[in-house]
């Protein structure tokens, strides 16, 4: 069975790059500074601050969808396996895996407690202008503050986030890690990694009907 990344991990990286619908104009003037310092406020005003199940999960899952680069991110972290995997299976993962995303933040946001982010510095990759890396300092509630350094990724005049990287330690890997802890256990079998994905979801949408 597949463990749980941390949720102050990624706490972290939820609360500094998720963005809405609302937030596309900015995205197109490629700012990634402006559009950090504004994206927070929609989720902890549609998912952190209340409302029904339903309409938390319907705001999460636009935040996904709308400022993250699901296929992308997915891809990287199954590793070897996304080659191996027939266009079907990778359908049925990516799928999963944008669902796992929207829980994940569910678990998040329930034990949000006031943290606030503050953007230093963000420019263009000097070897990619497609890419921003921007470093922030994120204020947490008990006083300590701790530096995140995230990537975003320019697509169709869009910022979609890709990874952040909390005291250096990249999101990303430790999904790569666990998957490929998973896989490594299976026989290499991304069905049955999906169907754990699946299980995760079910239980998670159980406790919150």
């Amino acid at each position: 069975m597949m463990t749980r990344i941390s949720v102050q991990f990624l706490l972290l990286f939820f609360v500094t790059i998720v963005g809405s619908v609302g937030l596309t104009e900015q995205a197109k003037a490629e700012d990634p500074k402006r559009v950090i310092e504004s994206v927070a406020d929609y989720a902890i005003s549609n998912i952190a601050n209340g409302g029904s199940w339903s309409s938390r999960r319907s705001a999460a899952r636009q935040i996904v969808s709308s400022r993250f680069d699901v296929k992308g991110a997915g891809r990287f972290a199954l590793g070897s396996g996304w080659k191996k995997a027939s266009k079907s299976e990778q359908s049925a993962y990516i799928k999963a895996f944008e669902a796992t995303l929207v829980e994940r933040m569910l678990d998040i946001f329930e034990d949000y407690s006031g943290e606030t982010i503050r953007v230093v510095r963000a420019s263009k990759d000097a070897n990619n202008g497609k890419y921003y890396n921007v470093s922030s300092v994120v204020q947490m509630s008990n006083g300590n503050s701790i530096p995140v350094d995230w990537r975003l990724r320019s697509r169709s005049g869009r910022l979609l986030a890709i990874d952040v990287k909390p005291k250096g330690l990249s999101m990303l890997q430790a999904i790569r890690k666990e998957y490929k802890s998973v896989l490594s256990r299976n026989g290499g079998d991304l069905q049955d990694l999906v169907e754990q994905m699946k299980t995760l979801v079910a239980r998670s949408k159980s406790k919150r009907s």
